[in-house]
Parts: C-alpha cells; structure tokens; sequence
C-alpha cells in the first residue's frame, strides 16, 4: 500500500493510536475473486476500547444481479492488540492482530483463523488515511482472494 504520509505525522505511534485513529467513516472497496463491493464502513465507539464496525454497499459481478450486501464486527482493544470479534453472542473471535510498525510508515499485522473445514490467511496495513485488509481464503468450500482497501471520509 503506497500512503502519502507516514503514520508519524498523524500521531500513530502506538497500537493504541491506531485503534483509536479507526473511529469515522470510511469509503471502502473490494474485490472477492470475480466479484466487486463498492460501499461505505463506520467505526462507531462504544467506551474508549470498543468499536462498533458496520458496512454496507452493492456486491456486483458482469453478467449478474447485484447484491445488497452487509457485515458487521467488534473491535476491541486488548492488552496492546486490537481483537476483532464476529458481532455474536456469544462473542467469537475473527482474528486478533498484534500491530508492527513497518519501515514504510504502516502499522501491519498478520493473522490466520479456521472457518472449518476452510483456513483463512490475513494481512493488515493501517496507515493514517487509508487501511489494507487481505485474505486469502483456501479449503474444500472456498478458495479466492479477498482484498479491501479504505480511505477515510470523516472522523
């Protein structure tokens, strides 16, 4: 991911700053194998270490309807790692992410979880403006890549 400015400027010095730096609104776009999302995601806080994460948009392929599309999860703050939560009960974990600082100015993590029988492979990038989620999905069931890619509207 190629940002402008580092996440210094902006005062992402921390795991803690990058959490907090998610609350807003953010335009979002998408790509899973052949298909395309086009839509918007909030981060709403809910005390200083929850987030409520909610996105909506149009899931659209050539050749076929598009569809309404929605996803909902739980950002928390957690001994120094941001845990991301299926919005459930009970709570479940997606994935937790132990964030880096990398050279190029991003905060990066990577994770991995089991939808069974299916294993997910993920990676982050946060950056003060925009955030790069990948996810590389193998098993009997699925198997695409899923990248999403952030830019800030308001916070």
């Amino acid at each position: 991911m190629n940002l402008v400015r580092t996440s210094d400027d902006l005062g992402l010095r921390s795991a803690r700053d990058v959490f907090s730096a998610l609350a807003g609104t953010w335009e979002l776009s998408r790509t899973v194998g052949n298909w395309n999302f086009r839509g918007s995601a909030v981060f709403r806080a809910e005390g200083a270490n929850e987030l409520r994460y909610e996105e909506n948009g149009i899931l659209a392929k050539p050749g076929h309807a598009d569809i309404q599309a929605s996803r909902r999860y739980i950002y928390r703050y957690e001994a120094d790692r941001i845990v991301i939560y299926f919005d459930e009960r009970p709570a479940r974990i997606f994935e937790t992410l132990e964030l880096k600082h990398a050279p190029n100015g991003t905060w990066e993590a990577e994770a991995e979880h089991a939808c069974a029988p299916d294993h997910y492979a993920s990676r982050y990038a946060f950056g003060p403006d925009a955030i790069m989620i990948s996810h590389v999905v193998r098993g009997p069931r699925k198997d695409y890549e899923m990248v999403s890619n952030y830019r800030i509207v308001s916070r």
